[in-house]
């Protein structure tokens, strides 16, 4: 596997992790999404790709940035930042959002291990 495609499988796996984390009303179509994310692009602060627009549908009851925004935990377990993920105006996902708290920008995506949801 190249590492764009290991790249694009884990941030897949990030995005899938937190929609699964939603309230079961509209999460199905959310995750039928994300299981079509392909072209990622841009930085490791906001990653932006598209999913397949025709077999799957919006979801017009989620407000654009999808409500469930786990901290990511630094090795040590402490906070160092979070995740969210965000829809178009059409109802799609299409980008995943990392932000951290302080010092320099991370340079790879965390691991599932690394989250915290409240």
């Amino acid at each position: 596997m190249d590492d764009v495609t290991q790249y694009l499988e884990q941030a897949k796996l990030l995005v899938e992790t937190i929609i699964g984390r939603l309230p079961s009303d509209g999460r199905e179509r959310l995750l039928m999404q994300a299981r079509t994310m392909s072209n990622l692009a841009g930085s490791i602060a906001f990653l932006s790709f598209e999913v397949d627009r025709n077999g799957t549908k919006p979801e017009f009851g989620v407000p654009n940035l999808i409500p469930c925004r786990p901290e990511v935990l630094s090795p040590d377990g402490t906070s160092f930042g979070e995740l969210m993920v965000w829809r178009d105006d059409a109802g799609y996902i299409d980008s995943l959002e990392y932000t951290w708290w302080e010092g320099n920008p991370p340079d790879r995506l965390p691991g599932v291990d690394h989250l915290r949801f409240s």
